[in-house]
């Protein structure tokens, strides 16, 4: 029967009678540790329509939630009833995404490619392990059943039961734990681990259970929390794939703006940058690098930004802005409320000049003749004002920053004497 004519998946009754009936008559096992012993499970062979994927899919958890909030569909839409042929079909939807996206249909279209290793299911016929492969199994069948008939039936290793913790660590055991595995995106992993935080077990029981370090762990729960919290002010709640590769970024950002936390103003300020460049394709060099950069030298950022943004500074700090950073910060939050109105690409661009910038003045530091460099830059640029000298250019505040230069040349001097 095709894939198109029939459910996807027998009624559970059915699903539960026939692996019963199979498995008391296989002699085919196959061995594997589930819930602290090593088993002995029987291996059956059933139509690819019987078995229904598993909701709780670590693959797929955000995914599901994406779904739900594009779809404006129930929190519960998956949870409800999570065997039904419409929960079923928009599951198989969304594993498509990931065969899709892995090239897995280019694996199976070979013509020596069969089923090698069971797909791993519970008492009751649900995938527990290989549900990518099903679906992947399920496609190429509807697409052609005589080209892909060796997928009409599929082999099964059925589980003693479908205790749920046990099912959850067996996942960890089989897909995730070995080497944190690249089919998982960062943020299924990421919600695993949160899962398992949220029941109960501590940051020192979840390394030991993933075999990574404490610090790694936090990393993906800190990271998770914030890549949630950047998705709603951006009004793109769950909306997990905008972030599919920003995983380095966001943790940067999430060690970074620990520093900041004697200074709320330039941590709100940093946050917002982070927020624009996170939202705004990458150019160049990694993410990751840039926040690294904005966090080092965040004073001379604000400041360009308090100039190109024609931020004015009040004139004097109230008692409230001393304490949250002091005067020289005060302006962060109306740079902060200017960059909402400016375009991502110009913030971007002269957040990176001045990072440059500081990086060239960082590097003739080391200089014996920095001061004599930057005096000679200096005049440079002035020469070339006084030469291009037009009575139809702005004047306004020329003054001003003249009797700005004045005051450091006298420094300058009365340092050089």
């Amino acid at each position: 029967m095709a894939i198109s004519e029939m459910e996807f998946g027998y009624l559970p009754y059915k699903r539960e009678q026939e692996i019963r009936e199979l498995t008391e008559l296989s002699n085919e096992v196959y061995s594997l540790q589930y819930r602290g012993k090593e088993r002995s499970l029987k291996i059956i062979e059933v139509s690819i329509a019987l078995p229904v994927y598993r909701i709780e899919n670590g693959r797929t958890i955000n995914l599901q939630k994406e779904f739900i909030a594009k779809n404006n569909k129930n929190k519960d839409y998956f949870t409800a009833d999570p065997y039904s042929i419409e929960t079923q079909k928009a599951q198989h939807e969304l594993l498509k995404k990931l065969i899709e996206k892995e090239k897995l249909l280019d694996v199976f279209k070979k013509d020596n490619e069969v089923q090698h290793e069971p797909l791993i299911c519970d008492n009751l016929g649900v995938i527990v392990n290989g549900n990518r492969r099903l679906c992947a199994w399920r496609e190429l069948y509807k697409f052609d059943e005589q080209a892909y008939k060796h997928f009409q039936t599929v082999k099964l290793a059925v589980l003693p039961d479908h205790d749920k913790n046990g099912i959850a660590d067996l996942e960890i055991a089989l897909q995730i734990k070995e080497d944190l595995k690249l089919d998982y995106s960062w943020h299924a992993i990421a919600s695993i681990i949160k899962r398992e935080y949220d029941a109960g077990l501590n940051i020192k029981e979840l390394a030991d259970k993933f075999r990574k370090s404490q610090q790694e762990i936090r990393d993906y729960i800190d990271s998770y929390n914030y890549a949630e919290q950047h998705l709603k002010a951006i009004n793109a709640t769950d909306q997990w794939s905008l972030l599919d590769d920003s995983y380095f970024a966001l943790k940067e950002i999430v060690n970074r703006r620990k520093s900041f936390n004697n200074n709320t103003n330039q941590k709100l300020l940093f946050e917002k940058i982070a927020e624009i460049m996170l939202t705004t394709p990458a150019k160049g060099e990694r993410l990751f690098r840039t926040i690294t950069d904005v966090a080092k030298f965040i004073e001379p950022i604000q400041n360009k930004l308090e100039k190109v943004l024609d931020v004015k500074a009040p004139a004097k700090p109230d008692e409230a802005d001393e304490l949250l950073g002091g005067s020289d910060v005060m302006t962060a939050p109306a740079i902060i409320n200017a960059l909402q109105q400016t375009k991502s690409d110009f913030v971007i661009d002269t957040i990176k000049e001045e990072i440059k910038t500081q990086k060239e003045i960082a590097k003739d530091k080391n200089s014996q003749t920095y001061i004599i460099n930057q005096i000679d830059k200096t005049i440079t640029i002035l020469n070339n004002a006084i030469a291009n000298l037009n009575d139809q250019m702005e004047k306004e505040g020329i003054l001003e920053k003249l009797d700005t230069i004045e005051r450091n040349c006298k420094i300058l001097r009365d340092w050089a004497k």
